[in-house]
């Protein structure tokens, strides 16, 4: 009679859930390993969820991992591994491990977020309060303040609400803002979904306006009247006009215009006062204000104070009107102590010779874009028009003197270099050509455009499923998006910095199927994105990569 085998069960294997929280809310995932509680014993590992079976691994391993994504809410479930060991041509299982719990309750609501002052549009310097809120009064937690989806700062200690102050804005800070709340439950912090964006968007202020006076006297006479003209220092911008007299409001302009003119009459004596003009041009809802402009000043003066007690004063000139084709007459005046002016003679005559000016040269900007972006550069050339014909050449950004040759040559180069944003104005070249021991002055060239605009935002890319490693045979979807809302392009996906795919037409994402993967898969993958602004493709900055890692069976 054949004599029996008894054999003693396998230990119990180990079982930890990775990560190990108390609590799980909707949408995490959660890695369950089941393990041998001997490392020279390897064995079938079966998963059991509430006393059911889950699942089983299909070969013989001292570990066993099962991945659980995307938790839905309302789960609460006990887990326990059972081993299966190999002993004389029979499986014998192991008591069951301990048991892990997996619950999942709903995420806290979403916090609100507000700020103040609460605009539209911002300009350096400006300053704002943050403040995110509890949807509920009773419920507190720390807040978690996020600029463009990255930790800005953070609360410490349990709040109902929790403000951040920015001051001095500058434009980096042009950015979307969120909050998270964190609330504790069940010795963790959950954190909610983000709270709705808000936007801050910062932009330069508008340039100051042009202030002049006609007639242009150093002083004036009481009697005498005088126009202030406040104009747009770009011609085609334009907006609201305050005219201010030693800092005070004097007037202001009604509606929007490039230019407001206000006339001061039969002006007073001992009147000596300052005046500058501020622009307010309209940006997204809000009327911005500009610098004040360069200060003009009007001083009125007494005659009788220059009266002379003697029976004559200083000798004076005056130029006449043009007689005898093209002679003009100096004649000496004497005042008296009447205030009469004697005539003299006239002078000997001076000769006015009138030629032609000078053509005006040609301008070219190198590389030619309708539009160009932060941190480019551009070179812009002023050639003479006539080839034997050589000059002074000064270069004029939106009207003002910008720069300016030396010598007398051909041709002029200017490099403009790191252009940066909002950039948006008009350059001419000037010409100046000696002739008779003067500098006459050529017209303007025609004006050239250089606009910077900023590039588009950065792309984001994802694949599924999102393993951390995957097997040869495999199938991976790689998707690139774009990083803001009503954005659309092309798409470059690259593989290790070299281009791998690329979209070919306009759309907000773009997918890429890996079939089949194998060890030549492995690497470093990221999306550009390229939209096109007048005529022009503009690539953004490359996305965040992801690695794919690829392992053998």
């Amino acid at each position: 009679m054949a004599k029996s085998v008894v054999s003693e069960l396998p230990p119990p294997p180990t079982i930890s859930n990775t990560p190990d929280y108390p609590v799980y809310v909707p949408g995490e995932s959660i890695t369950i390993t089941c393990a041998s509680s001997r490392r020279d014993t390897a064995g079938r590992f079966q998963l059991r969820k509430d006393s059911n079976l889950l699942t089983s691994s299909t070969r013989s391993d001292t570990t066993f991992t099962h991945r659980i994504t995307d938790l839905r809410a309302d789960v609460d479930n006990t887990y326990t591994c059972v081993m299966l060991v190999q002993v004389s041509a029979r499986w014998l299982p192991s008591a069951p491990s301990r048991a892990i719990h997996i619950r999942v309750i709903e995420r806290p609501r979403p916090p609100t977020i507000s700020k103040t002052p609460d605009y539209p549009v911002y300009v350096p310097g400006e300053s704002i309060i943050l403040t995110c809120a509890s949807p509920r009064r009773d419920t507190a937690g720390r807040f978690q303040l996020r600029k463009d989806s990255n930790l800005l700062t953070n609360s410490t200690g349990s709040h109902t609400t929790f403000t951040h102050r920015i001051t001095e804005l500058t434009a980096d800070m042009d950015s979307t803002y969120t909050c998270i709340m964190l609330v504790h439950v069940s010795a963790r912090w959950l954190p909610s979904l983000p709270s709705p964006a808000v936007h801050i968007r910062v932009t330069e202020r508008p340039s100051p306006p042009n202030i002049s006076k006609i007639p242009d006297y150093p002083v004036y006479l009481p009697g005498e009247s005088v126009t202030i003209t406040c104009a747009s220092s770009r011609r085609d911008t334009a907006g609201r006009f305050l005219l201010r007299k030693d800092s005070n409001l004097l007037t202001s302009s009604t509606g929007n215009h490039t230019a407001f003119t206000h006339r001061i009459t039969d002006l007073m004596a001992g009147v000596d006062n300052t005046y500058t003009c501020t622009m307010l041009v309209r940006a997204s809802a809000r009327w911005l204000p500009s610098p004040p402009s360069p200060v003009i000043h009007i001083r009125v003066t007494d005659p009788s104070a220059l009266q002379s007690s003697q029976s004559t004063c200083n000798a004076t000139f005056i130029l006449c009107k043009v007689r005898h084709g093209q002679h003009l007459h100096l004649r000496h005046v004497l005042c008296t102590s009447l205030l009469g002016w004697l005539p003299s003679p006239p002078s000997p005559a001076i000769h006015i010779r009138v030629t032609e000016l000078p053509q005006p040269p040609t301008i070219a900007k190198t590389p030619d874009y309708p539009v160009y972006v932060p941190g480019e550069s551009v070179t812009i050339t002023c050639t003479s028009s006539q080839r034997d014909t050589a000059g002074r050449f000064q270069l004029r950004k939106d009207s003002n003197l910008l720069t300016s040759s030396t010598g007398s040559h051909t041709t002029f180069t200017h490099r403009i270099t790191d252009l940066r944003a909002d950039v948006d104005n008009n350059y001419t070249c000037v010409m100046l050509v000696h002739a008779y021991a003067r500098w006459l002055s050529s017209p303007p060239s025609p004006g050239i455009h250089i606009r910077v605009t900023d590039p588009p935002s950065r792309p984001i890319i994802s694949k599924s499923p999102d393993h951390l490693v995957y097997f040869p045979g495999e199938r991976i979807t790689m998707t690139c998006r774009v990083g803001r809302l009503g954005e659309a392009g092309l798409f470059l996906l690259m593989k290790d910095s070299m281009p791998l795919t690329n979209s070919t037409e306009v759309q907000s994402h773009f997918t890429y199927h890996m079939v089949e993967i194998n060890r030549s898969t492995v690497g470093n993958y990221a999306c550009f994105f390229l939209t096109q602004i007048n005529g022009r493709w503009i690539k953004s900055p490359v996305g965040e990569p992801l690695r794919i890692i690829v392992t053998g069976m």
